[in-house]
């Protein structure tokens, strides 16, 4: 499987589209933090905390990066025949593509975390140990929303052979799922118990909290439940489709 993912990364890192996403994302990220530094008349650890995370359009960026680059050229290209006629598992193709998408993905956020990270220091910035931790924190709950949100994606691409629906389904998780569950909570047994906190992020957000509060091993249970559920469960089903529907590739 190792040299099926290497193999995949040095053609996906040969894409142009894959970079020029990549170098806007990061050039906005950036960007938040200097006009968050010009805006604020206090400017401390806190606020950059909050002006360090990046916006939602940065996770679409890097996620359609990540599946233009993973998933963007199988059908077209007929990689997903060629492998498979070499001797790979369908097992093992669907989960070296995944591993394809944590890597592409803790990779460019790595970059742009270390990035803003030092744009902070060298704009005077005075990082306590704690908002360093909440800083990281952020950054790891975020990119773990994300590697969730295109995992679920790309279970739909092997579901439709369709890249376009794809994305689609992409820029509604990103953008517009927290605009759903607000509609949502307009109901009245959903608002009761408050069942849109057992989204992914829900349970990211849950663990972010009781790890910022010391509370480890809950923090713990939260992510990997929510990991589990939901990214490990698309794999799953992704696993499930792609044999189903080998006739196809």
């Amino acid at each position: 499987m190792r040299k099926l993912i290497r193999a995949d990364l040095r053609r996906i890192l040969k894409k142009v589209n894959v970079w020029v996403l990549f170098i806007v994302s990061a050039f906005l990220c950036a960007m938040s933090v200097f006009i968050g530094y010009v805006s604020n008349p206090i400017w401390n650890g806190l606020v950059f905390v909050n002006k360090g995370v990046p916006a939602p359009i940065v996770y679409l960026l890097t996620s359609l990066a990540v599946l233009l680059g993973v998933y963007g050229d199988d059908q077209k290209s007929g990689a997903l025949s060629t492998v498979i006629g070499r001797g790979f598992s369908r097992t093992k193709v669907v989960f070296a593509k995944f591993l394809d998408s944590v890597i592409l993905l803790f990779g460019m956020f790595l970059i742009m975390a270390v990035f803003n990270y030092f744009i902070a220091i060298v704009l005077g910035t005075n990082m306590t140990a704690f908002e360093t931790k909440a800083y990281v924190l952020q950054y790891l709950q975020n990119v773990c929303a994300l590697l969730g949100y295109v995992t679920i994606s790309a279970m739909f691409i092997y579901l439709t052979n369709s890249m376009p629906l794809g994305i689609i389904l992409d820029i509604v998780l990103i953008i517009l799922l927290s605009t759903m569950k607000s509609l949502l909570n307009a109901i009245f047994i959903v608002k009761r118990y408050n069942l849109t906190r057992y989204d992914l992020d829900g349970f990211l957000r849950n663990a972010y909290s009781n790890f910022m509060l010391g509370m480890t091993g809950r923090g713990i249970i939260s992510f990997v439940l929510g990991m589990v559920i939901f990214v490990g469960g698309a794999v799953a089903l992704s696993q499930l489709i792609f044999h189903v529907k080998e006739l196809d590739f």
